[in-house]
């Protein structure tokens, strides 16, 4: 694979410092929030949670789920959904990750800090928020894409590296998660941009399912048959 959509060797070399940490601690979860360097609250794993909560919640009350194990999902939802709301950053207008070892945010601007238009209990004005920064210069408007997709890592920003995993590409996977944030909360003229701009890229003769894309060539990157590329065409599709 070509280096330029890779990590570099001094993260690959940070990376295998700290899985090396993890083999020391012989991979027991206390001693590891005890001693592991990196600890990282994840603002758009923890929105996701807050979404799979939900869905279940409807699937307990479906299949006749004890009230105890009712009220057990909604604490974990709702104790989800405050943990995403708190990491709110009004500078950077995005939720953000959280370094648990020195009680600060992570300031960069990612595809992940659009993620809290999972959760389902935004006001209408927050969910609007969210959208407008979607589709804003850092992301899906950001000058010179070929196709108006959300990108990983903000245009503007400066680890933006447009071929790198995860640093500026746009995974199609994302854009699907994205868009049903924005269905969730009724943003339907907002959601129905992603697909069709998706779509378009995916529709090109040499496209592909691949895992990623370069965002101003459009050029398939990675994986050239990601199977969560192709489910989510399919998902796409299916709703035309």
């Amino acid at each position: 694979m070509d280096a330029t959509e890779r990590p570099t060797k001094l993260e690959y070399d940070r990376y295998l410092w700290l899985v090396a940490l993890l083999r020391d601690a012989k991979y027991d979860d206390e001693a590891v929030q005890r001693t592991h360097p990196f600890l990282i609250k994840d603002v758009q794993c923890s929105a996701i949670f807050v979404a799979a909560n939900d869905a279940l919640a409807s699937i307990a009350a479906l299949s006749g789920a004890s009230a105890a194990e009712r009220t057990k999902i909604a604490e974990w939802s709702a104790r989800s959904a405050a943990a995403v709301r708190d990491r709110w950053d009004h500078s950077l207008e995005l939720g953000l990750d959280l370094d648990v070892r020195r009680r600060e945010p992570i300031r960069c601007v990612t595809s992940a800090g659009l993620c809290p238009l999972l959760v389902p209990s935004l006001t209408p004005a927050e969910a609007r928020h969210f959208a407008r920064r979607m589709f804003g210069r850092d992301f899906a408007g950001a000058a010179g894409l070929a196709y108006p997709v959300v990108l990983s890592t903000g245009a503007t920003s400066p680890e933006f590296r447009p071929r790198a995993y995860w640093r500026g590409p746009a995974w199609p996977v994302i854009n699907w998660l994205l868009w049903c944030g924005l269905r969730a909360h009724g943003l339907e003229e907002e959601a129905s941009r992603l697909p069709q701009a998706n779509l378009a890229l995916l529709a090109r003769p040499d496209a592909g399912f691949a895992e990623y894309y370069e965002p101003f060539t459009a050029e398939p990157l990675g994986s050239l048959d990601q199977s969560w590329t192709a489910a989510v065409t399919i998902d796409w599709l299916a709703m035309r």
